[in-house]
């Protein structure tokens, strides 16, 4: 009787999400009658909650118990049929417990070419809704809504740079949604056409990503990035460049994007360049914090605000793989937490959930997760050497999940504070995934590339 139920049965057949399409389901038809004139069928796995609910409470309570072992039973089906004057019951119960969904997709999106990239969720100010933006290898920007289906496409000149900011370009409560690519910056509204006088040619090539800050909150957007002769640019959402700013000069390159990060009421940008140099700047791009000590910072890691003690105002780690500790006059403190190359990866969150952050490292094979004091509170080691960013995010209750690739087989691997999560769930991919919930219906969508698919796997 919830029109809600009937929405997403409709949803299902518009996107062939139908058992006719499960392979899991084709194999276990292989074992039942064509015809019947009753049919009842459920994926045990998926059904357990609301099988209780369909008998009295005390044997409800005895599959709920049992839950452990009832897992280890793929489907069952029931048949019941009238032939020649003579009733048929037929049961069949797979057990199956290596079972695992072969394609536990919500929906797909096909793409022209190969996905490029990582897709990026952004708000429908129309429906109140996340929907995805993805890239293909042909250059095409898609807009893809919270069901799967393709809105819009449009070519770009050239692969995207920068992630998709969510921009107020008049500041009317409508969003238009801007990126950057090596030469050009791009804002486009919720149709698929570009606003003003957009895209934009920079004046030379940029070398990192842009990055866009609105200080204030005020829509009055600010666009950071570095360009080919090493100095920083900053630019307002007209191109035009920003009056004020003092250009910062690097001796090298910078290739990642500048960093923003505000404590006790004051901006710092950070800038790092291909060395590991860094340089703190204000918002005018006036040095704010003058590094004493020599400090080069891993290629992995970024900068946070310092939660853990009073060492410094800001951490990172640097290339020899020690926590860095950052103070208000620009000294250096550093702390081992163990022998870490210069390619690992640094999180700086409260992965167990009390309140505390906690310090991620992963280098190579290995995953360690710290505790303030030190001790190891997680650590795994894997078969194959870690090289694709991991990703942290949210699920139930406010519980943090941590995701990493395996480069071999693009198998994503799900950790949470006691170890290994959704090991049940088949989830896989070519590029970066993103995590959220498209609909704020307490499920988690996990959005990844698939060759020329956008996947969702909806993970529980």
């Amino acid at each position: 009787n919830n029109p809600a139920d009937l929405i997403g049965l409709i949803n299902n057949f518009y996107n062939q999400k139908t058992l006719v399409e499960n392979f899991n389901y084709q194999n276990f038809c292989n074992n039942i009658s064509d015809r019947s004139n009753i049919y009842f069928y459920c994926n045990i796995r998926n059904s357990l909650n609301e099988l209780s609910n369909y008998f009295n409470q005390e044997f409800g309570d005895v599959l709920l118990k049992n839950e452990n072992i009832l897992r280890n039973f793929e489907g069952l089906a029931i048949q019941f049929s009238y032939i020649n004057r003579m009733f048929y019951t037929s049961i069949y119960l797979k057990y199956n417990p290596t079972y695992q969904e072969v394609n536990p997709s919500n929906w797909e999106a096909d793409l022209e070419a190969e996905v490029a990239g990582s897709p990026c969720f952004i708000r429908n100010h129309k429906s109140g809704k996340l929907n995805v933006i993805a890239f293909d290898k042909l250059n095409n920007m898609y807009l893809i809504d919270h069901i799967g289906q393709i809105q819009w496409k449009i070519p770009l000149i050239e692969a995207p740079l920068s992630k998709v900011y969510e921009i107020d370009y008049y500041k009317n409560g409508k969003t238009q949604y801007f990126l950057g690519t090596k030469n050009y910056f791009y804002l486009i509204d919720l149709n698929g056409n570009y606003v003003a006088d957009y895209p934009l040619k920079l004046i030379t090539h940029a070398t990192n990503p842009v990055v866009v800050l609105d200080y204030e909150n005020d829509k009055n957007y600010r666009l950071l990035l570095a360009l080919a002769d090493n100095k920083i640019y900053n630019f307002d959402m007209n191109g035009k460049l920003v009056k004020g700013w003092k250009k910062v000069q690097t001796k090298v390159s910078v290739t990642q994007a500048i960093e923003h990060l505000v404590q006790g009421g004051k901006d710092y940008l950070f800038i790092t360049d291909e060395k590991g140099n860094v340089t703190i700047t204000n918002r005018r791009g006036e040095e704010r914090i003058k590094i004493k000590n020599k400090f080069k910072k891993a290629k992995n890691s970024k900068f946070h605000i310092n939660r853990t003690n009073s060492k410094g105002v800001f951490i990172s780690t640097n290339n020899k793989g020690k926590l860095v500790y950052i103070t208000d006059k620009g000294k250096i403190n550093t702390t081992n937490f163990g022998d870490f190359s210069e390619d690992h990866y640094f999180l700086y969150y409260d992965f167990s959930g009390n309140n505390i952050n906690d310090f991620i490292f992963i280098d190579g094979n290995m995953l360690t997760v710290f505790d303030r004091f030190k001790k190891v509170i997680l650590g795994h080691s894997f078969e194959f050497n870690v090289d694709r960013q991991p990703v942290i995010f949210e699920g139930k209750q406010n519980k943090l999940y941590l995701g990493i690739m395996n480069p071999e087989n693009n198998e994503i691997i799900v950790f949470d504070k006691n170890g290994l999560a959704y090991v049940e769930q088949n989830l896989y991919g070519i590029n970066s995934f993103i995590v959220g919930s498209l609909n704020k219906n307490g499920k988690t969508d996990l959005i990844i590339g698939l060759e020329n698919k956008v996947v969702n796997f909806q993970i529980e």
